[in-house]
């Protein structure tokens, strides 16, 4: 899926117009939130019936919202590769977690040389990430509600 994904395949007009700016222009960890939640909302309807809001932590690469989206998938590869000696993968095909197997899926994982934005920008500009720019609890606090609203739309 994430094969030639680019920053114009990924965001919308909007995003790619606030991505531009400095990182401190984006908004905070509920503006972030909103942005990958409607990310998901996108590119995997339905996705919050997959996370479990009572034990989400955003600092944890097994409970966050993507470890929690596609950790069933990341232990279903590992099972498939289980005859190949992992130390000799190719290191773009080297993911340790659900949270790394979600961004390389849904392809996060893009290249930046910018200066003025964290390490991941792309996972952090959608809330998968903190970037150092407020805490893991602050952003799991940001997702709580937008996983409980969307849960509640599909039962209502």
């Amino acid at each position: 899926m994430s094969k030639g994904r680019t920053l114009k395949s990924l965001m919308t007009e909007d995003e790619r117009a606030l991505y531009r700016k400095h990182s401190d222009q984006w908004g905070g960890a509920e503006d972030a939130a909103l942005r990958g939640a409607a990310f998901l909302d996108r590119e995997m309807p339905g996705w919050a019936d997959r996370v479990e809001v009572k034990t989400l932590d955003l600092g944890s690469t097994g409970r966050c919202v993507l470890g929690q989206i596609f950790d069933s998938e990341y232990k279903q590869s590992l099972k498939t590769v289980s005859d190949l000696d992992r130390h000799q993968w190719p290191r773009s095909l080297t993911v340790f977690n659900g949270y790394a197997f979600g961004q390389k899926a849904l392809g996060l994982l893009v290249e930046s040389t910018r200066t003025d934005v964290p390490a991941d920008p792309v996972a952090t500009f959608f809330g998968f990430d903190d970037g150092f720019e407020y805490t893991y609890d602050i952003l799991t606090d940001a997702w709580t509600p937008l996983i409980a609203e969307r849960k509640t739309q599909v039962t209502a």
